[in-house]
């Protein structure tokens, strides 16, 4: 079962719901029943946003994020995150798509990576992107 987190407003978060919802395999959860790996969809508007997203990645649980967004404005600090999905906002119906995607790059990945702590910070290493060890 692969969960599914929404966050964002009500108008988007209804039609992802309605989407998900017709989908196998996935249940549609929340921030308090966190305690496994996930795919977060979140609505990223500000420097908050931005923080949560910096935080989360400090736990142990992997996760994918797809960011809803309405400009361009944030992408640079999104993709330093290393999230590589985004769904404009104003065109989330013709992007849904995006999704799917998502949970089967996330499904492919899930056995591929270890974590790494190093100097306090938390980091995800995809196994396959591994060349040498020491």
């Amino acid at each position: 079962m692969i969960k599914v987190i929404i966050d964002c407003n009500y108008k988007y978060s209804e039609m992802l719901k309605k989407y998900i919802k017709q989908m196998s395999g996935i249940e549609i959860t929340n921030y308090e029943d966190l305690n496994s790996d996930f795919i977060l969809i979140k609505e990223i508007e500000n420097e908050k946003d931005l923080k949560m997203l910096k935080d989360l990645k400090k736990i142990s649980y992997k996760f994918n994020v797809i960011s809803l967004i309405s400009t361009e404005k944030f992408v640079l600090d999104l993709l330093d995150l290393q999230i590589m999905y985004f769904m404009k906002k104003d065109k989330l119906k013709e992007n849904l798509f995006i999704i799917n995607e998502c949970i089967k790059n996330f499904v492919n990945s899930k056995s591929s990576y270890i974590d790494i702590i190093s100097n306090y910070e938390h980091i995800m290493i995809n196994v396959k992107s591994i060349i040498y060890l020491e």
